[in-house]
C-alpha cells in the first residue's frame, strides 16, 4: 500500500512541475485558417501551430483482465501521451501512451479472492488509449493485463 500512495503523489509532483498545460483541462484546439490564392482561385490551408504534442494528462481504464489469476481490474493514473491533432475532428488524438496506473482489483472466483484489493503498475496505450496492455503488481506478485481505456484530452 505504501508503493501505491508513493507512486500517486510521486506522478502528482511530477505532473504539477512537467507542463505549463493545467492538467484537468482540455488541450487547446489548433489555431489554423483559410487563404484563397486570387490568382487561380485556390484555397489553402494553414496550420498556425504544430499539430505533435506530448503531455502529462489523466487516463482511466475502464476494465482491464490480468494474467494468470484471472483477474479483474479498473482504475485510473497519469499518463505521458502522444498527441496529434486531427484537423477534420478538430480532436487531439492519442497515438502512445505511456502510463502509470492504480488498480482495484477482483476475482470471479471466491476461493482465489486476495486481502489486498489494490494493484499498481505500468501500461501501454494504443489507438487513442482504447488499447491497454500493461503489468501490474499485487503484493509481490506480477501478472499482465489487458484492458480498454479513455483518453480524458478532449
Amino acid at each position: 500500500m505504501r508503493k501505491l500512495v508513493f507512486l500517486t503523489i510521486f506522478s502528482l509532483f511530477i505532473v504539477g512541475f512537467s507542463s505549463a498545460q493545467s492538467f484537468f483541462k482540455p488541450i487547446p484546439k489548433v489555431g489554423y485558417n483559410y487563404s484563397v490564392n486570387q490568382a487561380n482561385g485556390t484555397t489553402v490551408l494553414t496550420i498556425k501551430a504544430d499539430s505533435i504534442f506530448n503531455t502529462f494528462r489523466p487516463v482511466a481504464n475502464i476494465a482491464s483482465y490480468g494474467l494468470p489469476g484471472n483477474i479483474m481490474l479498473t482504475g485510473a493514473g497519469v499518463s505521458y501521451q502522444h498527441l496529434k491533432y486531427d484537423i477534420n475532428s478538430q480532436k487531439w488524438n492519442c497515438i502512445w501512451s505511456v502510463n502509470a496506473m492504480g488498480w482495484l482489483t477482483a476475482t470471479p472466483d471466491p476461493a482465489q479472492s486476495n486481502p489486498n484489493l489494490a494493484s499498481y503498475g505500468l501500461a501501454l496505450g494504443f489507438l487513442n488509449n482504447l488499447i491497454l496492455v500493461g503489468v501490474a503488481a499485487n503484493d509481490n506478485k506480477f501478472f499482465g493485463t489487458l484492458g480498454i481505456g479513455v483518453s480524458l484530452n478532449n
